[in-house]
């Protein structure tokens, strides 16, 4: 995380086309907020004059409000504070108390709809990792791996440093990303350089020779073909047998591309947590673990995104 000569696009002042602010620090941000957004947009942080960023995010209210809420975690530097009201406040206090780091954030305005915003930030998570090969510290639920997450002030649990050697998986590496072919569409079977399974009928029979595996899934309109939802999920099977019972508006196809295991474990230390990717687009072994899940899901739907400047019709609640 040190400066860099260069710098990368991510750090630009037009990135991806938006008109990012300054950079302001959070140990100043009483005195130097004004130069983020008064308006919804969207959000990046790094350490202080760092060539990497360590999140990214929206919000429907304001860049300047939502930054409020993130710095709670200078409140305390002994207590980690709560997943509310910023679920990346927890792990800047990690990062802080484990390395020393101090943060500043960059915002930039943008006009649509939740939809909209939570579309774009999918593009600049995939975009992101495209450019530095790694996803965000802190964002797709990757932790510090010495240090176990708060969980929401109501349940009254505040994480902290491990103790006796144990490892926090989320602390794991990120996938590596997958990258769009050239005129690729979203109901192409190699799309992201992926072999998806041929699109059936979503419906109980076709179902029952899913296995009950971790996949990546498509959910298309049967006439158009046009991809209406995109997920992830630890078993194929199950996952998609909820999807059957949905109400669609029409006929559905599904396509899956199979993953290895994942494990179900919620312990902060496990040394089976991943299994070797071996069939993997990069032809690279890596370990898969629950968050690498998630940044593959994103990649899809901020490739998506990008091709349609909009997100699946049943992808986010309105």
């Amino acid at each position: 995380m040190t400066l860099s000569s260069a710098e990368p696009d991510y750090l630009s002042e037009n990135w991806c086309g938006l008109k990012w602010s300054s950079w302001v620090k959070h140990k100043n941000f009483r005195n130097d907020s004004a130069h983020l957004p008064k308006f919804p947009g969207l959000y990046r942080v790094r350490v202080i004059d760092g060539d990497s960023l360590v999140y990214i995010g929206q919000t429907g209210r304001t860049v300047r409000k939502r930054q409020s809420e993130l710095i709670v975690y200078l409140k305390d530097p002994e207590k980690m504070p709560f997943n509310d009201p910023h679920t990346a406040a927890p792990n800047l206090w990690a990062w802080a108390d484990a390395e020393g780091f101090e943060f500043e954030s960059s915002g930039a305005f943008f006009e649509g709809t939740k939809q909209d915003r939570e579309g774009m930030e999918a593009y600049l998570l995939w975009q992101y990792r495209l450019e530095s090969g790694n996803s965000t510290q802190c964002n797709f639920g990757r932790f510090h791996e010495d240090y176990l997450k708060s969980r929401n002030k109501s349940s009254g649990f505040r994480g902290g440093k491990l103790t006796g050697g144990e490892k926090n998986a989320a602390g794991g590496p990120s996938a590596p990303p997958l990258r769009l072919k050239a005129d690729g569409m979203p109901a192409d079977p190699d799309w992201m350089n992926l072999s998806w399974s041929e699109p059936e009928i979503l419906n109980k029979e076709n179902l029952k020779e899913i296995p009950g595996e971790p996949a990546l899934y498509r959910i298309m309109n049967r006439k158009c073909s046009d991809v209406l939802y995109i997920g992830q999920t630890k078993n194929a099977r199950a996952r998609l047998t909820t999807h059957s019972k949905y109400d669609w508006e029409e006929e559905v196809l599904f396509s899956v591309y199979l993953l290895p295991g994942v494990s179900d474990s919620d312990s902060a230390s496990d040394p089976d947590i991943g299994s070797v990717l071996s069939d993997f687009p990069t032809n690279k072994s890596v370990l898969l673990y629950t968050h690498q899940l998630k940044e593959l899901e994103n990649d899809l739907i901020g490739a998506y995104y990008g091709h349609f400047r909009r997100v699946p019709k049943f992808q986010i609640r309105k």
